[in-house]
C-alpha cells in the first residue's frame, strides 16, 4: 500500500512539469549594509540551473559576480548559492513564488588609498519573492526581488543588499 502511494506521488508531482531549466540573468543590486549603503546600486550577471521536483517545489543553484565601488574603495562579491522555491499555485501563464536559500559568498575588499585589502568568504542568506511567466512550452522569464544577509572580512562588514532580478530560462526537459 505505502508503494503504491509513494509512485502514485511519484507520477502525479511530475504530470506538466519539465524537471530541468537553464538560464541566466541580470541584477539591481541595491546594498542595504551600514558600512556599504554609499556605495551606490550595481549591476551582477549570473548563470542558474533549476531542477523542479514537483509541480510547486524547485531547488536553483547559481553562480554570479558584481562589484561595487566608492572613491578608492571596491568591493567584488562572486556568490555561489541555492534557493529552495515554493510556487503559490495558481492556474495561467503567471505563477507567483517564495524562495529561502543559502550562498557561500567570495569576496574581495581594496582600498588604494590606505593600502588595505582583504579576502574572505562566509555564508549568506536569501530571502524571495516573484513571478514566472510562462512564454511557451520551453520559456520561463522570471522577475524576483530579494533579500541578502551577508557579513563578510575581518572588520565584519555587514554587505545586506537587495535584488531587483530579471531572469531567462529554458526547459531543457
Amino acid at each position: 500500500m505505502k508503494k503504491g502511494l509513494f509512485v502514485m506521488f511519484l507520477f502525479l508531482s511530475t504530470l506538466g512539469a519539465k524537471p530541468i531549466m537553464v538560464g541566466g540573468g541580470i541584477s539591481l543590486i541595491v546594498p542595504q549594509g551600514s558600512e556599504i549603503r554609499d556605495y551606490g546600486s550595481t549591476f551582477s550577471l549570473d548563470v542558474k540551473g533549476n531542477y523542479r521536483f514537483t509541480p510547486v517545489f524547485s531547488m536553483d543553484a547559481g553562480l554570479s559576480y558584481f562589484r561595487l565601488s566608492q572613491g578608492n574603495a571596491r568591493i567584488s562579491l562572486i556568490p555561489v548559492y541555492s534557493n529552495a522555491i515554493f510556487d503559490i499555485p495558481v492556474y495561467g501563464q503567471i505563477t507567483p513564488y517564495l524562495a529561502l536559500g543559502i550562498g557561500l559568498y567570495s569576496g574581495d575588499y581594496k582600498a588604494s588609498q590606505w593600502l588595505v585589502s582583504d579576502t574572505d568568504r562566509n555564508f549568506g542568506l536569501q530571502l524571495a519573492g516573484g513571478i514566472h511567466f510562462n512564454l511557451g512550452k520551453y520559456v520561463v522569464m522570471r522577475l524576483k526581488i530579494s533579500y541578502t544577509l551577508l557579513e563578510l572580512f575581518s572588520t565584519n562588514m555587514l554587505c545586506d543588499h537587495q535584488n531587483l532580478e530579471i531572469a531567462g530560462m529554458y526547459k531543457i526537459q
